[in-house]
C-alpha cells in the first residue's frame, strides 16, 4: 500500500449512489425551465444572477497575515466581506471537504471518508489518484450543481473536485477535467462563460486552485514554496475581480472565495512507526484508510480487541488517539456507517503515522519528503479555512450588519464570526433561488436567513 499522503487533485473522482444519504432517497422535483430567473444587464449584455466560488486549497486564515503576499485577497474582504475563519468537516482533507462543501452533508453521510478507503459496499479502493473512483457509486448527496440544473439553471465545474455526473445521471452543462496548470492559465474559460448567450451561459461557476496546499506540503506552511503560491493564487483572484469590473459585473456576479481546509508543519522528530507498534499484528492490517489520521481494517481472524488493547496503552504518551464507532467524538459525525474504518488513528497536530517501509520509500537521508500535512481534528486553528465574499450579496449583508450584531466578529471591517463549510450550500442555493427543491442537508436551518433576505 502506498504512501498515504495527501496529494493535490492530480485526478478527481465522481458521485453518490442513493444509498445512505438522505438526498438521494426521494427524487426532488425539478422547477420549470427559466423559472424564477432573473434577468440582469451590465449595459451591454443581459445575464442571470450568477455565483462564482472559488476554492484555494490548503489556505489556512493565518496566510492572511503575510499581507503584502496577498493585497487582492484582502481588498475583497474590505470592499466586500469575510468570515473569521470557516470550519472544515472531519476528517480535514481535500475530497472530504470539497465533496462537504458541495452536498452540505458530514462524510459518513456523503461517503467520501477519505482521499484513499476501503469501500465495503464497493469492495474496492477509493483513490484520489485512480480515475475507476470516479463511478456515481462512490459518491452520495446530491451536489449544488445538480440542484442547479435540476432548477433549469446552468452550471460550471472548472477541476473542482468531483464528478462528471451524479447516480441520476445529471451533469454539469460545462465540466472541466482537473489538468495541472498555472492559475492565471485557468482565468480566460471561467471569462468565457460571461461571453455566452444567456441561455447557454451558467448562472453558478465552481472553479480549483491547488497551488497553496501542494506547497504548503513540499515546503511546510512557513516555506517560501507557500509564499510564492500566495502570489499566485492572489494574482488569480485580483485578475479575476480586474475582470469582472472591466465588465461591469461587480455588482451582478456574487464571487465567493473559500478554502477546504488549512496546513500544519510536520517534522521527522514526530513520527509514529505503526509497525513497531503493532508488532506481529502488522501482517493482519488489510487497509488503513486517509493519512495523517489513519482508519484501520483487520483482517476477519484477527485478535481486533488485542490490538485495540495495544494501541490505546502507546496512545497513553499523548503522540495519537485511538478512537471506534462508539468512542469518536460526537462533534466530528463520524461514526455512522460501513466506510468509516472500525479503528481510528488520529495524531496530535503535527504527528505523522507511518510504518518503516511506507518512510523509506518516501524520505531521503532519514527526512520525510512532506513538511506539512492536514486532516487532523478540525477543531485545530491550523486547520481551518478562509471565507470571502464580493458582489450584490456581500454588499446587502455589508450594509446591513449593523442589524445582526451576533453574526458578526465586527461590523467595521465587516467580518463573520467563524462558522462551518456545511452551511455553504444553502447559501448557494439561496443565491440561485433554488432553495425550494435543494435537498435535506446537515447545514443549519435558517443559518442565512437574517443575512440574505
Amino acid at each position: 500500500m502506498g504512501f498515504k499522503l495527501p496529494l493535490p487533485l492530480f485526478v478527481m473522482l465522481l458521485l453518490p449512489p442513493a444509498l445512505v444519504t438522505i438526498s438521494l432517497l426521494v427524487r426532488f422535483p425539478s422547477l420549470p425551465h427559466g423559472d424564477d430567473l432573473a434577468v440582469l444587464s451590465n449595459g451591454t449584455h443581459d445575464f442571470h444572477p450568477t455565483t462564482i466560488l472559488l476554492s484555494i486549497d490548503g489556505f489556512r486564515p493565518d496566510y492572511l497575515e503575510r499581507r503584502d503576499l496577498v493585497p487582492n485577497i484582502l481588498a475583497m474582504g474590505k470592499e466586500g466581506m469575510r468570515a473569521r475563519s470557516m470550519q472544515p468537516i472531519f476528517p480535514s482533507l481535500t475530497f472530504p471537504n470539497h465533496w462537504a462543501m458541495l452536498t452540505g452533508l458530514y462524510a459518513e453521510s456523503h461517503g467520501i471518508v477519505a482521499n484513499d478507503f476501503w469501500a465495503p459496499d464497493v469492495q474496492e479502493e477509493f483513490s484520489s489518484r485512480n480515475k475507476s473512483s470516479w463511478d456515481s457509486r462512490w459518491w452520495w448527496g446530491e451536489p449544488m450543481w445538480s440542484v442547479a440544473e435540476r432548477g433549469g439553471r446552468r452550471s460550471a465545474q472548472m477541476m473542482w473536485p468531483g464528478p462528471p455526473t451524479t447516480a441520476e445521471g445529471i451533469s454539469p452543462s460545462f465540466w472541466v477535467e482537473f489538468r495541472e496548470s498555472a492559475p492565471l492559465e485557468k482565468l480566460p474559460e471561467l471569462l468565457s462563460y460571461f461571453d455566452k448567450p444567456i441561455d447557454e451561459a451558467p448562472s453558478l461557476i465552481l472553479t480549483y486552485l491547488p497551488d497553496v496546499d501542494v506547497a504548503g506540503h513540499s515546503g511546510g506552511p512557513e516555506s517560501k514554496d507557500v509564499e510564492d503560491a500566495l502570489v499566485r493564487v492572489d494574482n488569480f483572484v485580483g485578475a479575476l475581480r480586474d475582470a469582472l469590473a472591466e465588465r461591469n459585473l461587480s455588482n451582478l456576479v456574487d464571487l465567493i472565495v473559500v478554502s477546504d481546509h488549512g496546513m500544519a508543519a510536520t517534522s521527522a522528530e514526530r513520527l509514529i512507526f505503526l509497525d513497531d507498534l503493532l508488532g506481529e499484528g502488522f501482517k493482519d492490517l488489510e487497509h488503513r484508510d486517509g493519512w495523517p489520521s489513519l482508519g484501520l481494517r483487520f483482517g476477519d481472524q484477527s485478535p481486533v480487541h488485542k490490538y485495540l488493547d495495544i494501541l490505546q496503552t502507546a496512545s497513553e504518551n499523548g503522540t495519537f488517539s485511538v478512537f471506534t464507532h462508539e468512542t469518536m467524538p460526537e462533534r466530528w459525525h463520524f461514526s455512522y456507517g460501513a466506510r468509516v474504518a472500525p479503528m481510528y488513528l488520529v495524531p496530535k497536530l503535527g504527528w505523522v503515522i507511518t510504518d518503516h517501509d511506507e518512510f523509506d520509500r518516501n524520505s531521503h537521508n532519514g527526512v520525510m519528503d512532506i513538511k506539512g500535512a492536514h486532516g487532523y481534528d478540525n477543531a485545530h486553528a491550523e486547520m481551518q479555512a478562509i471565507f470571502f465574499a464580493q458582489g450584490p450579496w456581500a454588499k446587502r449583508v455589508k450594509a446591513a450588519s449593523g442589524t445582526h450584531r451576533e453574526m458578526w466578529e465586527t461590523t467595521s471591517p465587516a467580518v463573520l464570526k467563524s462558522f462551518r463549510n456545511l452551511e455553504l450550500f444553502n447559501l448557494i442555493m439561496s443565491l440561485q433561488s433554488l432553495d425550494r427543491i435543494a435537498p435535506p442537508n446537515n447545514g443549519t436551518r435558517g443559518f442565512w436567513d437574517k443575512l440574505v433576505n
